[in-house]
């Protein structure tokens, strides 16, 4: 099988193609995936950034400030100076300072028992990060909490009133996670990933595919081929065995990739193999559809630099539109619906939202049957194309009907 050996040489030596988008992009969806965190977090603890209390007052009230901020937050030394603060402001090492004048602690005691408005400590807040204002939020509502013991209780110790203070700002309500209905299940990864996988396999088969077929349909190639002892339609079939096998290559690599532990691949497979199985059938039906487009954009005649242009357009809006990276298909607007309905990869994706939701059988092969049948179509149309091209004067079979040079 000459024709067979020479394609899949062909395909060897496009490695970067096979590279970039089977491999490349198939690693991106694990990429993606290992980056996703299903645990449910079943403990709540409160972030502590780092703060720093420069302290120029050093009275009870500013020490219990700077004590108080210490159990919400990671304490910062500063030196007093502003260079360091400017420097720690800069670098976002440190994105809430507190700065209290001094004199702080008598004159908020003096404000409280005239009913006047209370002083505000200084403050360098870095807005670049939410802590900073956090954390100005908690020592505001310390020094309110302070303030109220004392206008209700003047006679309280100021000790004591920093205590109340601190025990009822320290109050926090109580966390609970609870199970809901349509949660994401254990094997969200899994299904999620099956989909993904509809992406690479038609841009890197497209790629690939009507690369094969455009070289052997290449002007002089063309003709060297015509005029060899093997006969056009055997030639032909051992190149579409070469591009069958490139398929189940590129099935298969997908097919490993759902093993690795970041895809849920090897949970399904463990858990539900019968779910894994069909699953890898419909993966394997929707790879049929890349071949068909790639052949038929080769019998168009693109070059390669073109092929790859509509590879990649065509792979990223079978993509968005089918909504292969959504958890819901009823997310999509209803135009967009009506358009996806035009894609193969819409009815792959329904395929496996099939399994997912564990709808009967017959729906999932309806879907598959339905991706099956654009492979037909969409081949059958390369065929027709194919035909009428090598009734053209380029199609590199009949050198006399050439045009001739200008």
């Amino acid at each position: 099988m000459p024709a067979f050996r020479t394609a899949l040489r062909l395909i060897v030596r496009q490695w970067p193609n096979v590279l970039l988008y089977v491999i490349g992009l198939g690693m991106l969806g694990v990429f993606i995936l290992a980056n996703i965190n299903l645990t449910s977090v079943e403990t709540f603890s409160e972030a502590k950034p780092n703060v720093a209390v420069i302290d120029r007052d050093h009275s009870a009230l500013s020490e219990g400030l700077t004590d108080y901020l210490a159990t919400r937050s990671t304490p910062v030394a500063l030196e007093d100076n502003t260079v360091a603060l400017q420097d720690a402001t800069a670098k976002n090492t440190t994105p809430y300072i507190v700065i209290v004048p001094a004199g702080f602690g008598d004159a908020f005691q003096a404000a409280v028992a005239d009913g006047a408005p209370a002083p505000t400590v200084e403050t360098v807040v870095n807005y670049l990060a939410f802590t900073g204002q956090y954390m100005d939020q908690v020592t505001n509502a310390y020094l309110n909490a302070v303030r109220m013991v004392l206008s209700a209780e003047p006679d309280t110790p100021l000790a004591e009133a920093l205590s109340q203070a601190a025990a009822a700002t320290d109050q926090q309500v109580p966390v609970e996670v609870v199970e809901v209905e349509g949660a994401k299940s254990i094997y969200y990864k899994a299904y999620f990933f099956f989909r993904w996988m509809a992406y690479p396999l038609t841009a890197g088969l497209m790629v690939l595919v009507g690369m094969v077929f455009s070289t052997f349909m290449g002007g002089e190639v063309r003709r060297r081929n015509l005029a060899s002892p093997l006969a056009p339609g055997r030639m032909s079939t051992q190149v579409a065995f070469a591009c069958v096998a490139l398929v189940l290559f590129a099935w298969l690599f997908m097919m490993v990739l759902t093993l690795i532990p970041a895809t849920g691949g090897l949970d399904l497979l463990q858990g539900q193999p019968a779910r894994f199985g069909i699953l890898a059938v419909a993966a394997l039906i929707y790879a049929l559809v890349p071949l068909a487009i790639g052949f038929l954009v080769a019998q168009t005649g693109m070059r390669a630099a073109a092929q790859n242009g509509v590879a990649n357009i065509v792979s990223l809006g079978f993509a968005f539109l089918s909504g292969i990276f959504m958890d819901d298909l009823s997310l999509m607007g209803d135009t967009v619906l009506k358009v996806a309905h035009a894609t193969p990869t819409f009815w792959f994706a329904k395929a496996t939202f099939a399994v997912q939701d564990g709808d009967p059988m017959s729906t999932f092969w309806g879907y598959n049957g339905i991706v099956l049948l654009f492979a037909v179509a969409i081949f059958a149309v390369g065929l027709l194309v194919g035909r009428l091209r090598t009734q053209t004067a380029d199609a590199g079979g009949n050198l006399v009907a050439a045009p001739a040079a200008a």
